[in-house]
């Protein structure tokens, strides 16, 4: 009866945005090979014991996780996706993260994140046929 919430981070540096491909190493099934712009997962019990905060010492373990940021960055929240058209969307809540990077540098530490990097805006909103639904809901907002 409840939805589960899902930190969303979304890497930007100026007009480039983050994206990559959902490798078959990923644990969410439904979303496999689809394109996305957004990194992060699963609040766990155990983030419960990492202090005050469970969702922030979630969203930054996923963070740690998946990905290698070799810069400095800003947050900013974007907002959040309630989606109850698809399966994914049914049981989870996305809080969307912006983090503005100084420079275009982050690496992937999973092997879930396939055929990354950065690109302008302009030319994954002209692909967003191939993003996941909480991308192309993200790259209409950005």
């Amino acid at each position: 009866g409840f939805k589960q919430l899902i930190p969303y981070l979304v890497l930007t540096c100026g007009d480039l945005v983050f994206h990559y491909r959902r490798g078959a190493a990923g644990t969410e099934a439904r979303l496999a090979a689809k394109r996305s712009v957004g990194v992060g997962g699963h609040i766990s019990e155990a983030d419960a014991a990492g202090g005050s905060d469970p969702y922030r010492t979630g969203m930054e373990r996923e963070l740690a996780e998946e990905l290698a940021i070799g810069c400095g960055y800003r947050e900013r929240p974007l907002g959040f996706i309630f989606d109850d058209g698809t399966p994914v969307g049914r049981v989870h809540l996305g809080v969307v993260h912006v983090l503005e990077l100084d420079r275009p540098e982050a690496t992937p530490r999973e092997a879930a994140l396939a055929d990354c990097g950065f690109a302008p805006l302009a030319e994954l909103r002209a692909d967003a046929g191939a993003f996941e639904t909480w991308s192309r809901l993200v790259l209409g907002e950005l």
